[in-house]
């Protein structure tokens, strides 16, 4: 490339430059802000990585419980939970009918909600086709009660019996009961 000179006393260009260097390291450094720590156990019987500071976060992965650190001590401030809670449940189906209880607490890690549960279901354990129904779940204290009605078909159609395992996926969804179609 050629090299440009210009000079005039207001402007002076010496060619094309190669290199500008800035320097963005000015002033002191400041405090750290919260850090997050994920780890097994309980924070206070763990070696944290750093020294925790004020309003440092810590997330325990074997129960999703979420701790702040306040005042020089670890302290419980609530729980990651998931909006949908799958399981396989054994379960004896007696006249036609299994009973179901969970705690919502254990499950979503809340102790209210004004919000309606969807539980949608599958019985596994057989090759006759099977007609099953869930009853509306009750909500009382923190236990959410329901059960699942079967009939199976076998030539004709007879209340479920025996053991069974079903799958079950529950969440929490809109109260719809008082709905107006």
């Amino acid at each position: 490339m050629p090299e440009v000179v210009v000079i005039d006393p207001e402007l002076s260009v010496y060619g094309p430059v190669e290199e500008i260097t800035v320097s963005v390291d000015i002033g002191q450094t400041g405090t750290r802000g919260s850090k997050q720590f994920v780890g097994s156990g309980l924070p206070s019987s763990l070696t944290i990585p750093e020294t925790p500071l004020p309003n440092d976060l810590y997330l325990n992965v074997d129960n999703s419980y979420l701790y702040q650190y306040i005042s020089s001590t670890w302290t419980l401030v609530g729980k990651f939970a998931p909006t949908t809670y799958n399981i396989v449940e054994g379960v004896t189906f007696a006249s036609g009918s299994a009973n179901f209880s969970f705690d919502i607490f254990d499950m979503f890690g809340i102790t209210e909600t004004d919000s309606g549960f969807i539980i949608q279901h599958n019985i596994i354990g057989t090759t006759d086709p099977i007609a099953s129904v869930i009853t509306k779940p009750t909500l009382v204290g923190t236990d959410l009660s329901f059960s699942i009605k079967g009939k199976s078909l076998s030539g004709s159609w007879s209340n479920l019996s025996g053991n069974y395992d079903v799958m079950l996926s529950i969440s929490i969804g809109e109260d719809n009961s008082n709905a107006v179609s």
